[in-house]
């Protein structure tokens, strides 16, 4: 008697194509993948001279929370906020929608722009350690085995590990 092969049980039922919206629906990654996308696109909602200046962290019950240099700062794009919100939510095309902002104090990042180099002797700060990362990855290639559907979802996880340490 011939075993029946079940694509949900990690056989081999299709391309990478046909699975990844399943996985992106089972394991409810849309608004995720949208919202790094939309943080991505954050010097289009604030500009050149602010994205310096802010950062986005989170969003939670429709309140987008930014981190702000310092109480200037925060002053300032207090005067803003509506124009900020209406930018994100013209960006984010229905995906996410946000009604107010929460701004925080704290150290931005620094932008790379497009083309840059990094500077000899300078490297990122580490959020997350050597063995946690070979964790993640175990964890991942325990319950998938396509190769590069480990990779995005142990690029998610990291991502979102870093995030949650931001917090």
């Amino acid at each position: 008697m011939a075993k029946k092969i079940d694509a949900r049980r990690g056989g081999k039922g299709g391309f990478i194509g046909e699975l990844l919206p399943g996985v992106v629906d089972k394991y409810r990654l849309q608004k995720k993948m949208a919202l790094y996308q939309l943080f991505d696109r954050w010097p289009e909602v604030v500009g050149p001279q602010l994205v310096k200046k802010c950062q986005p962290l989170f969003i939670k019950r429709k309140t987008l929370h930014v981190k702000v240099v310092n109480h200037a700062w925060m002053h300032q794009l207090y005067f803003f906020q509506d124009r900020i919100i209406d930018r994100f939510n013209d960006i984010a095309a229905g995906k996410i929608f946000i009604t107010h902002l929460h701004f925080e104090l704290g150290e931005i990042e620094e932008v790379k722009e497009p083309g840059s180099e990094p500077r000899e002797g300078s490297r990122p700060p580490r959020l997350v350690g050597e063995r946690e990362k070979k964790q993640i990855k175990k964890e991942i290639c325990r319950h998938v085995k396509d190769p590069e559907l480990a990779e995005i979802l142990y690029q998610l996880r990291l991502k979102d590990r870093i995030q949650r340490l931001l917090n």
